[in-house]
């Protein structure tokens, strides 16, 4: 079962493929019939002489995406290196190279409007035969954006990495996809527009809520929003159940969602203090689970506080829903402020009945 946000980057993704991918820009173009026919069983091989296929359009083209296939069912895979090169201002321009293709490969560059393009190929164990080629036109989009702040107060936004963890051949399609765009940004409350300040570099911020939403050609893409609580450059770990490898306590507060404390798996309750440094007015807190994996996602817990971090006392309990399917930040608001400088979270429920408790971030709010 997918989270909604799963949901709806998958049908984006969707979307995007087909806006992409469903019209060939080499349509009626000049060239190998047998790479252009948009059938597989046909192919070129590519024997002595110059290894190379040149395409010509009626009209100029604008592209930012190339496709190539090889006749891998009865000429197996050849190629082991390859160019893009374009004709521009009277010359050919070399814009993409890539290693092998195999069944496809999928060339990614900045766009480019040309009439004629060619495609080389610069290694290869034997003649390749090549079935298609295709061309195609990505229209960018404004990315979505991770907000984070440093244990400093220094918040960063930038595009949210691809959660499939996508990169075919090696290749960083994120970069790609998310280039020549901008971000504006509010930390007063309301909704960023394209008229907001224009984030250009990590800023100091005490406390409150970042909004920010991303660019491109004057279009503005889905806003994103994260709360920060306290500074987290004092804090100092005040105990915990127990530590599992190298997640040690401090991770579930060092301002970075990629690291997390866990706890050894037991039966019973799990917990981790921390000392603040000072005593605090705290309205609420923020829980981020780790994404590693599905283990230690806290269901449901206590919040807990003490005076001298030797005595404790329960305060207020929290429950955190469909974990599993969802493992983004969650906020629990305290029915009243809780002024504390030691604060705990004893773990209750474990999502899926598991033994051990993980956090990959905590924030207290202020607000």
């Amino acid at each position: 079962m997918f989270s909604p946000t799963d949901v709806s980057v998958l049908v984006e993704v969707g979307q995007r493929i087909n806006e992409t991918y469903g019209v060939n820009l080499l349509s009626g173009a000049n060239g190998p019939k047998e790479v252009l026919d948009d059938d597989l069983s046909t192919f070129k091989l590519l024997g002595q002489g110059a290894q190379e296929v040149v395409i010509e359009t009626n009209t100029p083209v604008t592209i930012n995406r190339l496709v190539v296939q090889e006749a891998i069912n009865t000429h197996s895979e050849r190629v082991e290196k390859h160019a893009l090169d374009v004709w521009v201002d009277n010359a050919w321009k070399e814009i993409a190279t890539a290693t092998n293709i195999g069944y496809k490969r999928i060339l990614r560059f900045p766009e480019v409007t040309t009439q004629k393009m060619r495609i080389r190929i610069l290694e290869s164990w034997f003649y390749p035969a090549i079935a298609a080629i295709s061309a195609h036109y990505y229209k960018a989009r404004p990315p979505q954006l991770s907000i984070e702040r440093s244990i400093e107060g220094r918040v960063t936004i930038f595009p949210k990495k691809d959660s499939f963890g996508w990169k075919p051949h090696g290749e960083d399609v994120a970069g790609n996809i998310n280039s020549g765009y901008s971000i504006r940004f509010s930390t007063d409350g309301s909704e960023p527009t394209a008229t907001s300040e224009i984030y250009d570099q990590p800023f100091k911020f005490p406390s409150g809520e970042v909004k920010a939403v991303a660019e491109v050609n004057g279009k503005l893409g889905s806003v994103a929003s994260q709360k920060f609580g306290i500074v987290k450059k004092d804090w100092k770990p005040a105990g915990e159940d127990s530590v599992k490898g190298e997640h040690a306590a401090v991770n579930a507060f060092d301002g970075d969602p990629a690291t997390y404390w866990s706890s050894v798996e037991k039966s019973g309750t799990h917990y981790i203090n921390i000392d603040l440094g000072k005593e605090y007015a705290i309205s609420g807190f923020t829980y981020t689970p780790q994404t590693s994996s599905s283990e230690g996602m806290i269901e449901k817990g206590t919040v807990r506080i003490s005076a001298d971090g030797k005595t404790w006392k329960n305060v207020e309990d929290f429950q955190f829903g469909n974990l599993i399917n969802d493992p983004t930040t969650r906020t629990h608001m305290f029915q009243s402020k809780i002024n504390a400088r030691y604060i705990g979270i004893e773990s209750k429920v474990i999502a899926r009945n598991g033994k051990a408790a993980a956090i990959a971030e905590l924030d207290f709010l202020l607000d």
